[in-house]
C-alpha cells in the first residue's frame, strides 16, 4: 500500500529554495501554514492548501492565492491552537501518515520552536510520522517504536526521553551502542552519539523518545 506523504511549511525561517522544492516534489500534498504559504509562493510553488490566521503574510498574498484556486482555510487570530497544529490536523484527517515539516525549528520565536517539537507527541500514538526538518539534514521526531535513520557517518544523533523514562532502548549503527537500556529524564547520556554507517536503527520498548539527527558531517 502506498504511503500518503504531505509537506507542511511553517512560518519560521524560510528554507533554501532547493530544499523546499525537493520536499514539495516528493510529497502528495503541500500545505502552507500562514507565512509558509508565502515561502512557497516565493519559489514558484503553489500550495494545495493554505491554513492559519494569516496574520504574518504580506498584503496581497491572500488575493494571489485565491487566483490560483488553492484551498484556503482562515481562522480568527484569537484561537486555541497554532497554525502548524491546524495544518497537521488537516493532513491527518485527510489520511496522510508521513508528514514532513519545514520552517518550524528556526526563527525568532523560541516558544514556537519548543511548541512545535512537543506538538509531535499528539501524533506519535496515532501511528503518524511527523518530522521537523531543515536545510542541513537536521531532523527531529518523537518515536514510540522502532526507527531507521539515514545520514553520513559522523553525523550527530541524540536520543532524549520525552516521558520520565524510555525502556528497552537498543541501537545499531551508532558509535556508542545501547542494549536494552533505560533512558531517563534528567541526564544527558543519550546526547551526541554519532552515526558509524549510512543507516542506524533505534528500537524502544516503552515510552516516548525525541530523536535528533544533526548536520551531516
Amino acid at each position: 500500500m502506498l504511503v500518503k506523504k504531505a509537506l507542511v511549511v511553517g512560518g519560521g525561517q524560510a528554507p533554501a529554495t532547493p530544499t523546499l522544492l525537493k520536499f514539495a516534489n516528493e510529497c502528495d500534498l503541500v500545505v502552507g501554514a500562514d507565512l509558509g504559504a508565502e515561502h512557497l509562493l516565493k519559489v514558484g510553488k503553489i500550495p494545495d492548501l493554505v491554513i492559519g490566521d494569516m496574520d504574518s503574510c504580506a498584503r496581497g498574498v491572500i488575493s494571489k492565492l485565491e487566483s490560483t484556486g488553492c484551498e484556503i482555510v482562515i481562522y480568527d487570530s484569537e484561537k486555541d491552537f497554532t497554525d502548524l497544529e491546524a495544518a497537521l490536523d488537516y493532513c491527518v484527517e485527510k489520511g496522510y501518515v508521513d508528514i514532513t515539516v519545514l520552517a518550524a525549528i528556526h526563527g525568532r520565536r523560541t516558544d514556537h520552536v519548543f511548541g512545535n517539537v512537543f506538538l509531535l507527541t499528539k501524533y506519535v500514538n496515532k501511528n503518524i510520522r511527523v518530522r521537523l526538518c531543515d536545510d542541513n539534514g537536521r531532523s527531529l521526531e518523537i518515536i514510540n517504536k522502532d526507527l531507521k535513520i539515514t545520514g553520513k557517518p559522523g553525523a550527530y544523533v541524540s536520543l532524549i526521553p520525552v516521558t520520565d523514562k524510555v525502556t528497552g532502548v537498543t541501537t545499531a549503527g551508532l558509535k556508542y551502542p545501547l542494549n536494552n537500556y533505560t533512558l531517563t529524564q534528567g541526564n544527558t547520556l543519550g546526547v551526541s552519539n554519532e552515526l558509524t554507517e549510512d543507516e542506524a536503527y533505534i528500537n524502544i520498548h516503552e515510552g516516548l523518545l525525541l530523536v535528533i539527527k544533526e548536520l551531516d558531517s
